[in-house]
């Protein structure tokens, strides 16, 4: 979303409910939004506008009906591109490097929250109701990592978790905000009971690459992707649902507010191709639409808050906005 990813996928109409094939095309104004810099991240803001992370740290916030740039920031000394989004109070919340947070409103920056220490963030997620906010920081001294868990209504530190013998890559709180979900380089899957801040379940990841998770807007699947492979693991007991192989498997993706979709995101196994796919009902995943025009691997991918458009962003510095119909 990749998190990343606290990212969580947006509602794309009740017509989903139908059982035939859903079908998206490419919106007809203002479809692609070009960028200078490969996209690393991205979410919607309302239907009209979206902010997306471009590498080298570069905030951006886009309107789509006009096709422009309506800010940006571009801070320095900042993690890996990473960023999120607090609703609420509508401003972004960019982590330092040094372990501070940057919030910024308007392409501006507004306030520093925290104090800087020795340090790295590598990933940052934002709960539901944005009163809680995660971090997943590796700390210099006694090299330990640790999930650092922030209230976000006096920014002091709720409690710090350890793990992890990694980076932390991902992050995802749960709709309800009682769990949360960690991947790190360690190749490891935390998954925490943040009413006692204990683990609640640790599952090894297997395959190349770094692992990335995120649970549906119903908080009945968890799902994760590591090494060709998505997978959707049953929040109850953390059992196996379903899983996407090669090539569809394995990269970014997003769920859809009412948990029915999930967009798996184009790599290079499949030409860049992304994918939409029904589960509404586990017994019977389809998929309803293949979206293919991107010439790169997309890395930021999410639905839009009332699912009239899905959005796909990569490393050909594109995103592509699209319209069911």
């Amino acid at each position: 979303m990749p998190y990343r990813r606290c990212v969580a996928g947006m509602l794309l109409l009740g017509a989903l409910a139908i059982r035939t094939p859903v079908a998206l095309c490419q919106a007809p104004n203002n479809a692609t939004l070009r960028v200078d810099r490969p996209v690393r991240q991205l979410n919607f803001l309302d239907e009209d506008n979206l902010a997306c992370m471009l590498a080298g740290c570069r905030l951006q916030e886009w309107s789509i009906k006009e096709g422009k740039k309506k800010s940006g920031f571009a801070p320095a000394l900042v993690s890996p591109p990473c960023f999120v989004h607090q609703k609420e109070r509508d401003v972004f919340l960019i982590p330092h490097l040094s372990g501070a947070l940057f919030e910024v409103k308007n392409g501006k920056l507004m306030k520093e929250h925290g104090e800087r220490q020795p340090v790295a963030t590598n990933s940052i997620c934002v709960s539901r109701s944005g009163r809680l906010l995660a971090m997943g920081q590796r700390e210099f001294k006694g090299d330990k990592y640790r999930v650092l868990i922030l209230d976000t209504r006096t920014w002091e530190p709720i409690k710090a978790l350890y793990g992890h013998d990694g980076n932390i890559a991902s992050l995802s709180f749960s709709p309800d905000e009682k769990t949360l979900a960690s991947t790190g380089w360690d190749d490891r899957l935390i998954v925490w009971d943040l009413e006692r801040f204990k683990e609640r379940k640790r599952i090894t990841l297997r395959g190349p690459e770094v692992g990335t998770t995120g649970f549906s807007p119903t908080g009945t699947i968890l799902a994760y992707c590591k090494g060709g492979e998505t997978v959707l693991l049953s929040t109850t007991d953390f059992t196996r649902l379903y899983a996407w192989g090669e090539p569809h498997g394995g990269g970014e993706f997003a769920f859809s507010n009412d948990g029915k979709l999930i967009a798996l995101a184009g790599h290079n196994l499949n030409k860049f191709v992304t994918t939409v796919w029904d589960i509404e009902r586990i017994d019977r995943v389809r998929q309803v639409k293949t979206l293919a025009g991107h010439t790169g691997v997309v890395r930021g991918i999410g639905f839009s808050p009332k699912g009239t458009r899905l959005a796909t962003g990569g490393d050909d510095k594109t995103i592509k906005v699209w319209e069911p119909r």
